[in-house]
């Protein structure tokens, strides 16, 4: 612990002794302490209480039971609600709220501290418990039924409040809480707070608008894979939207899995990247948003969209966009890509269902989907065939539940990729996709089986190769590899291999495959690769040897 941070945590410990939140331990009174509990200082220097005492309850935890229940909501559960309370609101905010709620006297002796060699008894609720917070939530609720206050004219997280200015509706919830002892700062308007970890500011429209709660710090020159994984959750965290920052984050933490050790320290090409992409951001942050959300308005627009990279979806409303997501798919996800569109679908209706939409339209860009869709929500047959039946019904099973389920008056409609708002959501810049290697393999044209004997028992690839070796001057005519002599080079193991570079700076290494094994591989990859038809396998192949002359692929081997 720096001394700084030393200075700020006896400081607050000061605070807690002059304010009464701990009472001196005196023997004849209080009787023989039943614990001690450790003190932690938890360093927060964008907070107002920059260094926090907690108490260690790590051993009482163990022994709560803390269920979170549905009236338990997340951060982004409350920014959904709070959007809705509009531009006309004042923010609340409860004065070191834990430290608030008294404790009964006869616990006190349970919680003994220690500062600076002294005993102290917390007759405070402290942090650290774990069931803290949902004490914290439970009381207030409980004080605003009581007292009347209705439940479209606030609504609260934690120890923030949001109250709906349009009445006298402030100072009834001050004197409230006044009554029962928490003390509440003054109300503040939204522009120029923070909300829930949103900065609020007006835009030129005179419209209120969120952005990122702090400045994104730039990445030190030495940064372990631990310190990445902080930096790149920092990038989208809780925020409603973010763009294509969501599937490049989850991109960034995939590339330094090469890390075996949380400590490791990244490579060089490995920064290169990383600060590339904090660069990009600094130019063209897509962390933001319109504030306000009406709630009288039924123009609602979800636009959903797949790729082999991810899937995402994205809300709109009277052509803002309200809240957005995407996913990073599996490298293990082989699936056919109208069946992650269908998954896409589908986590684009779950989002809308958290905002209570009762009138929706839907925009996908396959036609294949649109069609499957249409079908389904009209009850009638869906054609679909194949081994991937029994998949795509069960997926249209659950976007037709859902839609009963919520009663969601939902429009179907088709649209281009290009007015598709999700689709750029779904790829990954150029620059984002160079692997720190630059020499890849594909994995599975490599195998124990191929061999410099098994090629050189190929007429065409023993011409080639008695070529390269010098054992002769001229290539046959009739030798379809003679189009791409200059591409073909022996790797470590002898293997003659064709060398390719792919946009936009790496370099595939592919085996020759001798004539008798082809039909083998192309099996190999049809498996690998996960697709139905053997056309599908054949486009695979054309992708990674970029063929762009035809689907005779034979005559590269």
């Amino acid at each position: 612990m720096s001394q700084d941070v030393r200075a700020l945590y006896e400081a607050e410990l000061q605070k807690w002794v002059e304010l009464g939140f701990v009472t001196e331990y005196e023997p004849s009174l209080h009787g023989e302490i039943k614990g001690i509990v450790t003190l932690l200082p938890v360093v927060q220097l964008h907070k107002t209480t920059p260094v926090r005492p907690v108490l260690d309850f790590t051993c009482l935890n163990q022994h709560v039971e803390s269920v979170p229940g549905r009236n338990v909501k997340s951060c982004s559960d409350a920014i959904r609600e709070w959007r809705k309370f509009g531009e006309k609101c004042k923010l609340l905010d409860l004065t070191k709220a834990y430290l608030q709620i008294h404790l009964s006297e006869n616990l006190q002796v349970y919680q003994c501290i220690i500062i600076k060699g002294k005993k102290y008894l917390m007759n405070r609720m402290a942090f650290g418990l774990s069931v803290a917070r949902k004490v914290l939530e439970s009381i207030i609720e409980t004080i605003f039924r009581v007292e009347g206050i209705a439940e479209d004219a606030r609504d609260s997280y934690v120890d923030d409040i949001i109250v709906d200015d349009s009445s006298d509706n402030v100072s009834c919830i001050q004197k409230a809480l006044s009554l029962y002892g928490f003390k509440v700062k003054d109300a503040v308007d939204l522009e120029g707070s923070n909300v829930l970890g949103l900065r609020i500011e007006k835009g030129y429209d005179g419209n209120l608008y969120w952005h990122r709660g702090k400045e994104l710090k730039a990445l030190p020159s030495n940064i372990s894979r631990r310190e990445l994984f902080k930096w790149c959750c920092t990038l989208v965290t809780h925020y409603p939207v973010a763009g294509p920052l969501r599937l490049m984050s989850s991109y960034l933490k995939r590339i330094c899995s090469s890390c075996k050790m949380w400590s490791d320290k990244l490579n060089d090409a490995e920064l290169r990247l990383f600060k590339k992409t904090y660069d990009w951001i600094k130019n063209a942050d897509t962390v933001y948003g319109k504030w306000a959300v009406s709630k009288s308005s039924q123009n609602w627009k979800l636009y959903t969209d797949a790729s082999d990279v991810g899937r995402a979806a994205v809300l709109m409303l009277d052509d803002n966009i309200v809240e957005d997501e995407a996913h990073l798919r599996k490298l293990s996800d082989k699936s056919h890509i109208n069946i992650a569109e269908l998954e896409a679908v589908i986590e684009g209706l779950n989002l809308a269902v958290k905002w209570n939409i009762s009138k929706l339209d839907l925009y996908v860009d396959s036609m294949v989907v649109y069609n499957w869709l249409q079908n389904t929500l009209r009850d009638q047959q869906v054609n679909c065939s194949g081994l991937s039946k029994t998949l795509v019904e069960r997926r249209l099973s659950l976007v037709d539940e859902i839609v009963r389920t919520f009663h969601l008056n939902l429009s179907l409609n088709h649209v281009k990729s290009a007015h598709n708002f999700a689709n750029k959501l779904t790829r990954l810049p150029a620059w984002v996709q160079e692997s720190p290697k630059k020499n890849i393999h594909c994995g599975f044209m490599i195998s124990k089986e191929i061999n410099s004997e098994t090629q050189f028992s190929d007429t065409f690839l023993k011409d080639v190769i008695d070529c390269l070796q010098g054992k002769s001057t001229v290539v046959k005519k009739d030798n379809p590899l003679k189009s791409v002599l200059n591409q073909l080079v022996f790797n470590s193991s002898g293997i003659l291999c064709r060398q390719l570079k792919v946009p936009p700076d790496d370099v595939v290494v592919v085996p020759i495959i001798p004539k008798d094994q082809e039909i083998s591989y192309i099996e190999k990859a049809h498996l690998e690769t996960g697709h139905v038809f053997y056309s599908q396998t054949l486009k695979q192949f054309s992708k990674l040897l970029i063929d762009g002359t035809s689907l005779n692929l034979f005559s590269l081997f």
